[in-house]
């Protein structure tokens, strides 16, 4: 399963098995009862956490998209952290799920390494 998040594609393959992968079988276990409210609140504690402008690791990204896709029906998340914000609950969120089409070909541009965030914002958070 290809997941993006913000103005990045992950390949979270299947979340369930990619989440146990990436943090643990313990972790993920406890991580898959959360609802999906907190699991928004995790999102945005850790871009509220990182700033403006900044991607999480490769680990931790992959970990909160396999949350998101394990939650919701949303194959795509933007978490923006406005200029002025305080707290985590500042962090605006937003979920989407797109065409397989427009996620194959963001992936093929990032693979190319051609994607933009404009490109982004065009094919999925300006329409979405």
């Amino acid at each position: 399963m290809l997941f993006l998040l913000n103005d990045r594609v992950l390949d979270i393959g299947i979340p369930e098995q990619k989440l146990v992968e990436t943090v643990g079988v313990p972790a993920a276990a406890k991580q898959m009862r959360l609802t999906g409210a907190e699991v928004v609140n995790i999102g945005r504690e850790l871009f509220f956490q990182l700033g403006r402008g900044i991607m999480p690791d490769a680990k931790a990204a992959t970990a909160l998209a396999c949350l998101i896709a394990i939650k919701s029906e949303a194959d795509g998340a933007l978490f923006v952290v406005p200029p002025k914000a305080r707290k985590p609950a500042d962090v605006g969120c937003k979920f989407v799920a797109m065409p397989l089409t427009t996620l194959y070909y963001l992936n093929s541009l990032q693979a190319a390494g051609t994607l933009t965030p404009e490109d982004v914002n065009q094919a999925v958070w300006l329409a979405a």
